[in-house]
């Protein structure tokens, strides 16, 4: 098994445990008795697993990034009273863990030799939102909407506004209107923001359209712990022709608006207050960052855009729709109700200038170069979810929501997407774990770190999840420490 190093250079391997319990592959001197072998291996199935390289060097990133955490188990949250009928025997007989490498799960687990151990690294870093002083002033919500649970707030639907130029987003804009005035928030997502895009892998927020027009909600609302009613990605020439078509917009302007980047180039707008521009102007000034200014400064004049946006949308919701779908690219079916009713819900809040707005909190993590990136700060990002979007909320039960690394050991696109909605949809955290070296997977497997009762339960939470058979089930002990599980996906797999 390759080694997990530890980022304070201590060299012991995940396996490894307390004094006095054996290492891998030594007889136990406890007063159990002789270690119980593990089931046979079937010949195609270790061919198999020795395709696959774990972990991926993704994957170990993703180890040396997280938070250390315990192996706790509250099986509350996934775990019900049918599924446990299976495996409470188990509990019973054999409470503890077993280490294994790349088999097929036993009908039995047997006696434990080593618990399963964690690495992770902390990182630290500031706020977007502290530099440069732009930082979006909150004009929304009270304490009671600040304090209250994703259980106790009422419900919001969400539509993450996607703003592209040139095939790359500049920002996104999460949209959520709900029942009551502190329900309407725009919560701004920087482009620069490093996540996990499903099928892609983790990569910019800039870059994020690549796998779909999907992708950029599904990685925010991923990270956030959201409920996203999908994504509506809207670029300049199609902002500008939505802008005209309403007239224009009041807006106030705090630069100069150049034409272009080229020095010297021709102004589109000056700066001002209530300056009333055209649909090139606003979509200019939206998209515009001026030299090394930080990327807030951006995100505050998109702010100030699409909120003047959602005033100006008409409140009929005939006519907004005719608006809507006469765009190139258009929303249509599901995705065009939702970003019709988030929209005429946030008429009223917009025009009154009670729409409340921040930045996801991110801290900056230096590339070695001129342009920095961001990394989610997601103490804080919770913190303000549950200020702002807590009726989108996923309710993250204690101990957290089992974690699901997939990777695409097949190559066929749009697997990892697939595999995240119906993970999604059953309650479970998504991680992208990327494509395994080589491809080559015949058959989905669900990897397990041990073949104890907690383990098995848990791997059949997501076999059922992701429609497999329980014999998909396997232990592998070197699959990466960050998930709580790992599917590698087949070329088996169903998408649909």
């Amino acid at each position: 098994m390759a080694d997990l190093l530890v980022p304070n250079g201590d060299t012991d391997r995940p396996w490894d445990g307390p004094e006095g319990v054996p290492a891998p592959g030594e007889e136990s001197a406890s007063p159990g008795g002789p270690k119980i072998a593990l089931a046979e291996v079937p010949d195609w199935v270790i061919e198999q697993v020795d395709q696959v390289s774990y972990p991926t060097r993704m994957a170990r990133r993703r180890a040396l990034e997280a938070a250390r955490i315990s192996d706790g188990w509250d099986p509350a949250p996934h775990i019900t009273a049918p599924l446990l009928e299976r495996v409470e025997v188990e509990l019973e007989r054999y409470p503890d863990s077993v280490d294994g490498s790349a088999q097929v799960l036993p009908s039995e687990p047997t006696r434990a030799r080593r618990p399963w151990r964690w690495v992770a690294a902390v990182a630290a870093g500031a706020l977007l939102v502290a530099g440069g002083g732009f930082v979006l002033t909150h004009r929304g919500g009270g304490p009671a909407q600040q304090t209250a649970s994703a259980s106790s707030a009422p419900s919001q639907q969400v539509v993450a506004l996607a703003i592209a130029r040139d095939g790359q987003l500049t920002g996104v804009s999460l949209l959520a209107a709900g029942r009551e005035d502190g329900d309407a928030q725009q919560v701004l997502v920087p482009s620069r923001l490093l996540l996990d895009v499903p099928g892609a892998g983790r990569m910019p927020v800039a870059q994020s359209l690549a796998p779909g027009a999907s992708a950029p909600g599904a990685a925010i609302a991923d990270a956030l712990e959201i409920k996203l009613a999908g994504t509506w990605v809207l670029d300049a020439a199609q902002l500008a022709t939505l802008v005209d078509g309403l007239g224009g917009l009041t807006v106030d302007v705090d630069v100069d608006v150049p034409a272009s980047a080229r020095e010297g180039a021709a102004l589109l707008a000056s700066a001002g207050a209530g300056q009333h521009l055209g649909g090139t102007q606003a979509a200019a000034y939206a998209t515009l960052l001026v030299g090394d200014e930080p990327e807030a400064a951006r995100l505050a004049r998109q702010e100030r855009v699409v909120t003047a946006l959602l005033a100006a949308l008409p409140t009929d919701a005939a006519q907004r729709r005719a608006m809507v779908v006469g765009l190139a690219g258009a929303p249509h079916g599901a995705l065009l109700a939702r970003v019709l009713d988030v929209t005429g819900a946030l008429h009223d809040p917009a025009a009154r200038q009670a729409l409340g707005s921040t930045v996801v909190p991110v801290h900056e993590i230096d590339t070695g170069g001129a342009v920095s990136a961001y990394g989610l700060d997601s103490a804080a990002a919770a913190t303000m979810v549950q200020a702002r979007l807590a009726g989108a909320a996923i309710a993250v039960p204690p101990g957290g929501r089992l974690r699901v690394l997939v990777q695409n050991g097949d190559g066929a696109p749009g697997l990892g997407d697939a595999a995240r909605s119906k993970l999604v949809a059953a309650g479970l955290k998504y991680l992208g774990g990327g494509n395994v070296d080589g491809f080559g997977v015949r058959q989905t497997m669900v990897l397990l770190p041990d073949a104890s009762s907690t383990s098995r339960a848990r791997g059949m939470v997501v076999t059922r999840a992701l429609g497999l058979p329980d014999s998909a089930l396997r232990i592998s002990d070197s699959s990466p420490t960050v998930a709580d599980v790992v599917v590698v996906l087949g070329h088996d797999f169903k998408a649909s």
